[in-house]
């Protein structure tokens, strides 16, 4: 565990009914594979950290002198074992891999029809994950040099005169102020909703096939233990996080299928809809892009506003809607905001 995260930690998360503390722990070792993996198995046993005294008393040395000699000689055997006995190393290995549990998604297994059958466009014309990861910090700049120009502004006191915006202006103010600005995390360095403020341990619902023999490829002459596919629950932030990796990746038909299992679950997550989004653009499913986008402008968190709405112009772009395109290209170029400069330049080639 990383330096400061103790076992009182661990008890203290594990009682507490304060959710902000218990976000604000997760949080804290969202980056820490070996302290998530500890905290869950105390969540799945039922245990606090008092279980491990038992333990401390029988391997732990009582003196800095055994802590060296103990430290030495397991050094020492590691090494005599690795180098001198490779076939028993070898056999203790198998011996381990027969009684692990292998879980596998069946998202990283069969991919749906509907999403294996798309093909991506050239790379060179995807939304890749390096770009967005670049268009957020850029855009998280922008936004507060603005909000520090505004607070060295004179304040102007005379009154503006009273416009009246016309009927589309009017609709889309009313539903941006109905939206909410909601917490944001980043996973890969790409942003996401944190919706570990908004939902109780969120969960989403999936098949996965656990096996408890040893891999087919590694056997000779036999199969793997035969297994079903069962529905299982898996918490939010693991799925989301394995999803976002294979994103981030540019495996776009792997992620979509798991983006479509979340929003199997929760079909207005904003995080999968936006990320859907950009699959669909990326393998050339422009009606879908197109309705993804549209629906995340119609979320209640606005966080992917300004991302969505160049990304749905861009989707209708690619569908041959140059008309509609033009409109939400103009849109955002009165908005000025992060895209406004590209919208410009893309109006110019229509």
């Amino acid at each position: 565990m990383k330096k400061g995260l103790k076992r009182a930690d661990i008890d203290t998360y594990l009682q507490t009914k304060d959710e902000s503390k218990k976000h604000a722990f997760e949080k804290n070792i969202l980056d820490e594979d070996f302290d998530r993996d500890a905290v869950d198995g105390f969540l799945e046993s039922g245990l606090n950290t008092s279980a491990l005294r038992g333990l401390d008393r029988k391997f732990v040395p009582r003196s800095f002198t055994g802590w060296i000699i103990a430290s030495s000689s397991i050094l020492f055997v590691a090494v005599l074992s690795f180098l001198f006995l490779p076939n028993e190393r070898d056999h203790s290995s198998l011996s381990l891999k027969k009684e692990q549990l292998v879980r596998l998604d069946r998202t990283e297994v069969i991919l749906p029809p509907h999403i294996d059958s798309l093909t991506e466009i050239p790379k060179n014309t995807q939304i890749q994950a390096k770009q967005l990861a670049k268009d957020f910090i850029d855009q998280k700049e922008q936004k507060e040099q603005k909000i520090s120009e505004v607070s060295f502004t004179e304040v102007n006191l005379k009154p503006n005169p009273v416009l009246d915006p016309s009927p589309i202006d009017s609709e889309i103010e009313v539903i941006e102020k109905k939206q909410l600005s909601g917490k944001e995390l980043y996973l890969h360095d790409l942003k996401l909703l944190d919706y570990r403020a908004y939902r109780s341990k969120p969960k989403i619902k999936t098949e996965q096939l656990i096996l408890t023999g040893i891999p087919a490829d590694l056997e000779s002459g036999s199969s793997a233990q035969e297994s079903e596919w069962q529905t299982v629950d898996v918490p939010y932030m693991e799925y989301i996080e394995r999803t976002m990796e294979l994103f981030s990746k540019g495996n776009f038909k792997k992620a979509l299928s798991r983006f479509e299992v979340i929003l199997k679950t929760y079909p207005d997550d904003l995080n999968a809809l936006f990320y859907a989004g950009l699959c669909y653009y990326n393998l050339k499913n422009t009606n879908a892009a197109v309705f993804s986008f549209e629906k995340c402008l119609g979320s209640n968190y606005n966080n992917f506003n300004e991302e969505a709405e160049w990304y749905y112009a861009l989707s209708l772009i690619l569908s041959g809607e140059s008309e509609r395109a033009t409109k939400v290209l103009q849109r955002i170029t009165t908005s000025q905001g992060y895209y406004a400069e590209q919208a410009r330049k893309k109006l110019s080639t229509l």
